[in-house]
C-alpha cells in the first residue's frame, strides 16, 4: 500500500470520525480531541521508519 493510500485512509478515518463526534453530540472540545488524537497516530503510521502489523 502506497502511502498516497494510506494517507486517503487516514483522511476518510479522520473526517468520519469528526462528523459522527458532532453528529452524537460531543463537545467541540471533545470532538477536537478524537480528532487530534486521530491526527497523531496518522502521523505516526505514515512518517514511521518501522512498519506496523497492519499498515
Amino acid at each position: 500500500m502506497t502511502i498516497t493510500v494510506k494517507a486517503f485512509i487516514w483522511a476518510a478515518i479522520i473526517i468520519g470520525a469528526a462528523i459522527l463526534s458532532k453528529l452524537n453530540g460531543f463537545s467541540d472540545g471533545g470532538a477536537m480531541g478524537v480528532t487530534f488524537g486521530l491526527m497523531g497516530a496518522a502521523y505516526a503510521s505514515l512518517y514511521s521508519s518501522k512498519s506496523c502489523g497492519s499498515c
